[in-house]
């Protein structure tokens, strides 16, 4: 039985996108599958994708950039404290080393809100050695870091960043079974993915 789809969408749909929309819906406990204007391939679950269940999860459709999403900060500084020459560069150079695109030259204080005995065994080796420089990174792709002024010339930091390497691992770890395996929701693997995820999110 294959679950029902549901599409709002821009333009047709591709034949890759389509094969993929296909073994999404015929995943076992896939109730509902819907289609939104910016569903593009990616991976097993496309982008633009949202997968109704009845008593599973399936992490494939949370990705492995667990908390991907953009943030905002206002600054107490304003617009004219950009104009003297050389500010900005000064300023977008000690950006760029406080939140460097790939890891850190140096592991950082590790924040006692993550510690890894939060984990599941098999990811607390990779949080010691990867998650611990890579934490306050940009990443790489569509994520960045940037100053925007505001229409009162207030100053923000906006940031696209996601769970960097941690995310994918976690989902490799709750799926080694394949990639559309789902895991029953009652179960314990389905309660240790979640806390994984918390992780996540919290990282």
């Amino acid at each position: 039985m294959s679950g029902q789809l549901h599409q709002w969408l821009c333009e047709p749909l591709t034949a890759e996108v389509r094969a993929a929309v296909g073994r999404l819906q015929r995943v076992p406990g896939v109730a509902h599958v819907a289609l939104m204007p910016d569903v593009h391939l990616a991976h097993d679950v496309c982008i633009g994708t949202v997968v109704g269940t009845t008593a599973t999860l399936l992490p494939a459709a949370i990705g492995g950039d667990v908390g991907c999403g953009v943030a905002t900060l206002r600054c107490s500084a304003t617009l004219q404290d950009l104009q003297p020459p050389g500010a900005a560069a000064s300023v977008l150079e000690r950006l760029a080393a406080a939140a460097p695109v790939h890891r850190h030259r140096h592991r950082l204080p590790w924040p006692e809100h993550l510690k890894v005995d939060r984990l599941s065994q098999g990811l607390r080796r990779l949080a010691q050695r990867d998650g611990a420089v890579q934490l306050g990174t940009v990443g790489r792709g569509n994520h960045f870091v940037e100053i925007q002024a505001d229409e009162q010339d207030h100053l923000w930091i906006m940031a696209h960043s996601g769970s960097r390497a941690m995310g994918p691992a976690i989902q490799r770890h709750h799926t080694p079974s394949g990639t559309l395996a789902t895991l029953p929701a009652d179960g314990p693997g389905a309660s240790s993915y979640l806390a994984d995820l918390d992780w996540a999110l919290d990282y």
